[in-house]
C-alpha cells in the first residue's frame, strides 16, 4: 500500500484532481501498515516476554538486511541512471544520508526502527495502564487530532504560536515516530485486547464494512469540498488533516 501510494505520488501532476484523490484515500495504507505493526510486534511481546536486547536482537534482525538491500539499490541505480557525484567523499556522504534517513518509502523502516527501540518501555507502559485504556486512546487521538489541525490549518510564523507551528511540523516529520503516535498506541492497545477485538469484528463484521465504505466516501468529498474551495489538489489531499 505504501508502495502503491508513493507510485503515484511521484508522477502525479500537481492540478491532477484525479490523481491526488488517490493519494488521499492511500494515506490510508500508511496508518494501516503502523497500526498493523504495533498490533504484531506488541501482542508478540506481550504473550512472550523477552529482555530488551533479545527483543532488539529479534526484530532488528528480521529487517536490517532487507533494509540495507533496499538502500543500496536505491543509492547505485541513480549513480548508474545519472549524474554521479562529484567525489567519493560526496558519494559516500549520499550514502550515509540514505542509511540514516531511509531512501523515499523506506522512511517507514525507519520508523519502524525507532518503534523497536521504544518497544519494551511501550509494552510496559501498556501493562502499567491496564484498566485506563480507553482513556490512553482518548489522549493519544486527542493529541493526534491536534498535531494535524495546526499543520493543515494554521499559518502562525511569528511569536509563540509561530513557536508551537515549528514544533509540530518537526514532529509530524514522516521520519519521526511521534506523528504516527496514534496508529502505534491503538495498534498496541488492540494487541492487549485482541481477543476482546476479534470477538468484536466476528459480531459486526458486516457494520465495520459498512463503516469503512462510508469513510472512503466522506474522506473523498471532503478531498472534492477542498477543491472546490479552491485548494490545490495537493494540499486538499494532505496527508496531516484531521479527517478519517
Amino acid at each position: 500500500g505504501v508502495v502503491a501510494q508513493h507510485s503515484i505520488l511521484w508522477p502525479v501532476p500537481g492540478g491532477s484532481v484525479g490523481g491526488w484523490s488517490l493519494v488521499m484515500v492511500l494515506h490510508a495504507t500508511r496508518e494501516s501498515f503502523f497500526f498493523l505493526s504495533a498490533l504484531v510486534a506488541g501482542y508478540s511481546q506481550l504473550a512472550r516476554p523477552r529482555s530488551p536486547v533479545g527483543l532488539w536482537r529479534r526484530r532488528f534482525g528480521a529487517v536490517r538486511v532487507p533494509y540495507l538491500v533496499w538502500a543500496l539499490v536505491y543509492f547505485a541505480y541513480p549513480l548508474a541512471a545519472g549524474p554521479r557525484p562529484a567525489s567519493v567523499g560526496a558519494a559516500a556522504h549520499l550514502l550515509g544520508h540514505d542509511l540514516t534517513n531511509g531512501y523515499y518509502q523506506l522512511y517507514f523502516l525507519v520508523v519502524l526502527f525507532q518503534f523497536y527501540v521504544l518497544l519494551p518501555f511501550l509494552v510496559w507502559a501498556v501493562r502499567a495502564t491496564r484498566g485506563h485504556h480507553g482513556l490512553v486512546l482518548g489522549v493519544s487521538a486527542v493529541l493526534q487530532l491536534a498535531m494535524m489541525s495546526i499543520s493543515h490549518y494554521t499559518s502562525w510564523h511569528t511569536g509563540a504560536l509561530g513557536t508551537v507551528e515549528h514544533v509540530d511540523h518537526t514532529l509530524l516529520m514522516s521520519r519521526l515516530i511521534a506523528g504516527y503516535q496514534l496508529y502505534v498506541v491503538a495498534g498496541l492497545l488492540a494487541a492487549d485486547h485482541l481477543g476482546e477485538l476479534q470477538a468484536f469484528v466476528e459480531r459486526h463484521t458486516r457494520g465495520i464494512l459498512l463503516a469503512v465504505a462510508a469513510v472512503f466516501v466522506a474522506t473523498e468529498g471532503y478531498y472534492a469540498f477542498g477543491v472546490a474551495i479552491g485548494q490545490e489538489p495537493g494540499h486538499a489531499s494532505d496527508l496531516h488533516q484531521p479527517v478519517p
